[in-house]
């Protein structure tokens, strides 16, 4: 498993981790964790629904607290990733709670972190800055406590040092992502920074590239396009070569916005193009909706003429970013605006022409958004009453 899952063969390592799961002679523990990793397989494929089946099966079998804790955290990931949000926050205070109560410090003050992280995807930047630094607090005590030796229990885990140096680095990385959303780009440049010197000392190649991202972000706020273009070209091998589609398409994303402000048009419909080929393969609905938003963006300004096509992505943008979460909805709406004020300065005729059509397309879009979104709304109560 541990070869097939090194070596990128993440379907073959799920198939060999599910023979173990059904292994009879294993004990309760042994199975949970075959089923645990198996979990962590199907989530790197972005097969999130199998990876929640099989941790809401291993729950059931373990009398651990802290296994227990391990999956309700993992579930807390799911829902984090899929973007909602408060399903999220309530699998991972069940799971600090189970945490806290068996001294679990290391995973404890992981779920810290990943709190903080929904409090910043909420927008909630003060919940968010206390939970993570409350993290780094705990991360930091457990590295001086094994500052002697090179693995140290922590409760029913063990761990190395460098594990705990890998949380640090992925911390300053999350902290200077809320300095971002501050717009205190200094604060984030200098934290991204910490991280990058961290996580490059124990040899973290694909987070060093996580944080870049957020790097290239920062200079493109500080106006430092060529150091901006830089990272995010950087960051593009390595996700390619894991892969990891998720971050492939965010880069792209993020580095079409950059040619978009230079006005390299071509390019940054190149980049958008490939981000949504991705996005929409890997149902990822955020980088969807960004992405439709820059291929919209680019066909306006390299061709006025082309409404209907322009509109639809324009569209398209809006109800998946409105089906997904209310903050990406309000961004791409914010995005619709500059446009059609850019716009209006080549031809105000078009520009008017333009602004009256997508209006009267986003009245007719609305209800059936506000359909849409009052069903799933109704499928997420009635998934939380089940689970």
């Amino acid at each position: 498993y541990k070869f097939a899952r090194d070596s990128g063969q993440y379907s073959y390592a799920s198939q060999l981790l599910a023979a173990l799961r059904n292994f009879s002679l294993f004990s309760s523990d042994s199975i949970y964790w075959a089923g645990f990793f198996e979990a962590e397989m199907h989530m790197v494929m972005l097969e999130r629904d199998v990876a929640e089946r099989i941790l809401l099966q291993i729950i059931n079998i373990t009398k651990s607290s802290s296994l227990k804790a391990n999956a309700l955290c993992r579930l807390g990931d799911i829902y984090r990733e899929y973007g909602k949000f408060q399903i999220s926050l309530k699998y991972y205070k069940q799971s600090q709670v189970l945490l806290e109560a068996e001294n679990e410090a290391f995973t404890s003050a992981y779920v810290s972190s990943m709190i903080g992280v929904v409090h910043k995807c909420q927008l909630n930047l003060d919940e968010a800055l206390s939970f993570m630094n409350r993290s780094l607090s705990q991360f930091t005590k457990l590295k001086q406590y094994s500052s002697q030796n090179n693995r140290v229990a922590f409760g029913n885990i063990v761990e190395d040092k460098v594990d705990i140096d890998r949380h640090i680095g992925n911390l300053y990385r999350d902290i200077a992502d809320v300095y971002y959303e501050e717009r205190d780009y200094s604060k984030a440049l200098k934290h991204l920074k910490t991280s990058i010197a961290i996580l490059t000392s124990i040899k973290r190649e694909y987070e060093v590239a996580l944080s870049q991202v957020y790097l290239g972000r920062a200079y493109h706020q500080l106006k430092k396009y060529s150091e901006s273009i830089r990272q995010f070209e950087q960051t593009l091998r390595i996700f390619q070569e894991r892969p990891d589609y998720n971050q492939l398409a965010s880069a792209r994303c993020f580095l079409a916005e950059v040619l978009l402000d230079l006005d390299r048009f071509d390019e940054a419909l190149f980049h958008s193009e490939s981000a949504y080929v991705i996005a929409t393969k890997y149902d990822l609905k955020m980088w969807q909706a960004f992405s439709a938003r820059s291929i919209a963006t680019s066909l306006l300004k390299l061709n006025s003429d082309l409404a209907e096509p322009v509109i639809e992505k324009y569209l398209e943008a809006v109800s998946i970013a409105f089906s997904f979460h209310v903050t990406l909805y309000d961004k791409i709406l914010q995005y619709l605006k500059v446009d059609i004020q850019w716009l209006s300065q080549y031809d105000r005729e078009a520009s008017r022409g333009f602004k009256n059509l997508l209006q009267q397309r986003l009245k007719r879009l609305e209800n059936e958004v506000v359909e849409q979104i009052t069903s799933e709304l109704l499928d997420s109560k009635i998934l939380e009453e089940q689970n």
